[in-house]
């Protein structure tokens, strides 16, 4: 399957329907990030997020598409799973400060798997997040977009997110007030936190072994999070929003390494 870039994007996301314990419901952005294990000879399927939507959900719910026997995405045919116990499914950023959760969906896959069905998501790899050397490659001002589910906006029926294009209004090669953040003049409407926020040309590139490739400018700039000001009167507009850095994601893979190493040291004993 060959697709142009400009239709995969739209795959790279997933809305988020959260209820607590209480009843209590809201909704969010995720997106699929894929990597290999040490080994190189398995896949790290991931789902990120905010920390602030998942922390204190009892339930999630995400409306999945499946994929033919080609690979190519079928629309019409939605499968929807919820996810009980949420937080035991939760991988925090090891740093509590950063608003940053992952879940492994390798257990969804498996799951659909068995009842016939194959998931069809469009990941992003590490490869395309720059770290702190390869982040002094980019412009001090850059064309942004995010990619979302914003409440009554994101279109239902077809279960597609709203593209959301504006610049960066701070360096992007800098940290924030010393964090690994950024800020951005988009929005953060209600059900767009945990927006992929990334740097994108126009360019034709597509799909090779399941996986989204790099061609011409294609940068996973990191998640959005939050307005600067919370509780602000400032207008929408003019309050601009905090990004945070997409390395952030890779110490989440750090830290599922570390894990598998321990539980490999005990097996082996």
């Amino acid at each position: 399957m060959k697709q142009h870039i400009s239709q995969l994007l739209q795959y790279t996301s997933v809305r988020l329907d959260v209820t607590d314990k209480d009843g209590k419901s809201w909704t969010g952005t995720g997106f699929f990030v894929d990597a290999l294990d040490e080994s190189k000879k398995n896949r790290i399927p991931l789902l990120i997020t905010n920390r602030h939507i998942l922390k204190n959900g009892e339930t999630l719910t995400l409306q999945l598409r499946t994929q033919n026997d080609e690979g190519e995405p079928q629309d019409n045919d939605q499968f929807k799973v919820t996810i009980k116990d949420l937080q035991r499914t939760c991988l925090y950023h090891p740093d509590e400060d950063v608003d940053i959760v992952a879940i492994s969906i390798a257990f969804l896959l498996n799951n659909a798997a068995k009842e016939g069905k194959k998931i069809f998501t469009v990941p992003f790899t590490l490869n395309l997040i720059p770290n702190a050397e390869s982040e002094k490659a980019l412009f001090g001002l850059e064309d942004v977009l995010s990619i979302g589910y914003p409440d009554y906006i994101w279109d239902e029926t077809n279960n597609l997110p709203i593209f959301r294009k504006g610049i960066s209004v701070s360096n992007p090669t800098v940290n924030y007030e010393g964090e690994p953040e950024f800020l951005v003049d988009l929005p953060v409407l209600p059900g767009t936190s945990g927006s992929p926020v990334l740097i994108y040309s126009n360019t034709n590139v597509g799909m090779k072994d399941g996986k989204m490739q790099q061609a011409g400018r294609l940068i996973l700039l990191g998640i959005l999070t939050g307005p600067l000001q919370e509780n602000s009167n400032l207008p929408t507009n003019s309050n601009p929003s905090i990004v945070i850095k997409a390395r952030r994601i890779v110490d989440i893979y750090k830290k599922i390494a570390e894990v598998a190493k321990v539980a490999e040291g005990k097996e082996n004993k």
